[in-house]
């Protein structure tokens, strides 16, 4: 799931008063959406659908979303079988997504690849970059001193 993130961590660097949603979508339409294209309306995931399964699965803990282009009505995640085993990626099976976890995660980070290259100099994405919570393995004085903290 911290896939999914991403475009929200990143879209915030670059453009912290734009509203989520949007940034999200921005950023994934800049970076993603190409890997994500099959050609075909039912198995691309589009901005909109990754915005939506993020929101389906982050603050629902569901896989049930309305996909705006095509006919699946939810998605079915899938790790890999044994070796020699089909992969189950953006195609249908019956009327559900199926994208493949690591295939997902690729993507992805491809596309955080790509944005680190082009963005990850800007002036204001440094800046914000203040802001993201990191690991502090001796504490965070003057708040916790001596063992790791996320803050």
């Amino acid at each position: 799931m911290g896939s999914l993130t991403v475009p929200d961590t990143c879209g915030a660097l670059r453009e912290p008063a734009v509203g989520v949603g949007k940034r999200y979508k921005n950023w994934f339409n800049d970076y993603a959406a190409a890997s994500f294209n099959t050609g075909t309306p039912q198995t691309t995931l589009t901005a909109e659908d990754c915005y939506q399964l993020r929101c389906s699965l982050l603050h629902e803990n569901s896989q049930i979303f309305q996909k705006v282009t095509g006919a699946a009505s939810r998605v079915d995640l899938s790790g890999s079988g044994p070796p020699g085993s089909p992969i189950f990626d953006l195609c249908l099976v019956e009327d559900a997504l199926a994208l493949h976890i690591p295939a997902f995660c690729e993507r992805i980070l491809a596309g955080l690849k790509a944005w680190e290259a082009a963005e990850g100099n800007d002036p204001a994405v440094i800046a914000n970059a203040s802001h993201v919570v990191r690991l502090h393995p001796q504490g965070l004085a003057p708040y916790v001193v001596g063992y790791p903290i996320l803050g």
